[in-house]
C-alpha cells in the first residue's frame, strides 16, 4: 500500500477535497437533521457517504480522474439540489463549490459545469429572489467563475513550461533523466492495474 507523503500531487488534492466535502456533508446532515430536515438531512449523508466510496475508491486504485471529475460535478449538483431545496439563501456555497472544481477539473471543463449550472438555477431563482439581488448573484458568480478560469488557465502554462524545463534537455529537445523515470513508473502503474482487477474479479 502506497503512503499517503508518497502519493501524486493530484491525488493529494482528491483527498483534500473529499475530506473537506465528506466533513461539511456530515455536520450539515446533522444541522439539517436537529433542524427537522430528515429527507435533506438523508441526502446529505448519501452524499457523504458516496463522497467517501471515492475517497477509497483513489486511495486503493490511484485513479484520479474519475474520481475527482465525480467529486467536483457531484458537489455542484449538490449544492444545487440544496438551492433548489431550500431556496435562495443557500446560494452562497456555489462559491466555493465552482473554485474547488479548478483543482481537479480541466479549466475548459470547470468552466462548462460552472456556467451551465449558473443557466440552470437562474430562471429557478428569478420567482425567489429581487431582480436587483438576482443580477448581482449572476454577474458576481460569474465573475468569480471567469477569474478562476484564467487563474487556472495561467497555471496550467506555467505548469507545463516548468514541466518541460524539468524533463528535456534545452539543447536537444530530447527528455533527460527525470522524464526516463517518470515514465518507467507510468509504466508500472500500469501494468499493476490489470492484476488488481484480476483479483477483484
Amino acid at each position: 500500500m502506497v503512503k499517503l507523503t508518497e502519493r501524486s500531487v493530484e491525488e493529494l488534492i482528491v483527498f483534500m477535497l473529499g475530506t473537506t466535502l465528506f466533513v461539511g456533508l456530515v455536520l450539515i446532515a446533522m444541522m439539517r437533521y436537529s433542524a427537522g430536515e430528515p429527507g435533506i438531512a438523508f441526502a446529505d449523508a448519501i452524499g457523504a457517504i458516496l463522497t467517501l466510496a471515492l475517497l477509497a475508491f483513489v486511495y486503493l486504485t490511484r485513479r484520479v480522474k474519475l474520481a475527482s471529475t465525480l467529486i467536483s460535478i457531484g458537489t455542484v449538483l449538490g449544492v444545487m439540489a440544496i438551492v433548489l431545496l431550500n431556496g435562495s439563501e443557500e446560494i452562497y456555497f456555489l462559491y466555493p463549490a465552482f473554485i474547488a472544481g479548478f483543482f481537479p477539473l480541466t479549466p475548459n471543463l470547470a468552466l462548462i459545469v460552472g456556467v451551465t449550472a449558473v443557466a440552470i438555477l437562474t430562471p429557478i431563482l428569478f420567482a425567489q429572489m429581487d431582480i436587483f439581488a438576482l443580477l448581482k448573484f449572476v454577474f458576481s458568480i460569474l465573475g468569480c467563475i471567469l477569474f478562476a478560469y484564467t487563474f487556472s488557465v495561467i497555471r496550467e502554462r506555467q505548469r507545463s513550461q516548468l514541466l518541460g524545463l524539468a524533463t528535456k534537455d534545452a539543447l536537444t529537445g530530447a527528455g533527460n533523466r527525470r522524464a526516463l523515470l517518470e515514465k518507467m513508473d507510468e509504466m508500472i502503474l500500469t501494468t499493476r492495474e490489470p492484476k488488481h482487477r484480476s483479483r477483484c474479479s
